[in-house]
């Protein structure tokens, strides 16, 4: 997902089939996939079947017995702590939210984890294309590894710039361009569903 593109041969956004007009995220996907990029892509979202287990504890499945069914372990349990906040931060490389006027605030704070898996000292700049009515900040802006393997975590801040939405939903992307080790762009989509505004 991260490392899939989203133009053509002509340096021109993939069309959608069917309007013949730029591919959004709903069409589209993340991209194209790239086997050679998939490859290497330099930091990846690293997902355990235990990371699962820590989103169906997170959105309060009533017993683990409910968890164990989906598991071939089934001997289950839900850890006493977690790092998700929210099911919404599990290290996943795309970021869907939701806004309406009644139920969900106008500021979101999601956290993700990456890992590097390319250079041994590398370094990542964030890059941010912001969907129509969105105001994205990322914090840190830049993530600095000097080991393979290693994880680092960054928070980012999604802000309704709004109050009344002309499109059900808007997109764009947060990216990590490696500016020392390679030459890496670790892609994630950002969809914004606008509900109620």
């Amino acid at each position: 997902m991260t490392s899939a593109y989203v133009r053509d041969n002509k340096n021109q956004p993939i069309k959608d089939v069917w309007t013949l007009e730029a591919a959004d995220p709903f069409a589209l996907g993340a991209g194209h996939v790239d086997p050679a990029a998939a490859m290497d892509p330099g930091l990846v979202y690293d997902l355990s079947p235990r990371d699962y287990i820590h989103v169906l504890c997170t959105l309060n499945y009533a017993a683990a017995k409910q968890i164990a069914l989906l598991m071939d372990n089934h001997k289950i349990s839900c850890p006493r702590s977690s790092n998700l906040v929210y099911a919404a931060d599990i290290k996943y490389p795309s970021f869907s939210l939701h806004f309406n006027s009644t139920r969900i605030p106008k500021l979101v704070v999601r956290r993700r984890e990456v890992t590097n898996v390319g250079a041994t000292r590398s370094t990542y700049r964030v890059h941010v294309e912001e969907p129509s009515g969105m105001k994205i900040s990322v914090q840190p802006e830049t993530l600095e590894f000097t080991k393979k393997n290693q994880k680092l975590k960054f928070r980012v801040r999604f802000q309704s710039t709004i109050t009344k939405a002309n499109e059900d939903a808007t997109t764009g992307e947060i990216s990590w361009k490696c500016i020392r080790g390679g030459t890496h762009v670790v892609c994630s989509p950002v969809v914004v569903l606008w509900r109620g505004l």
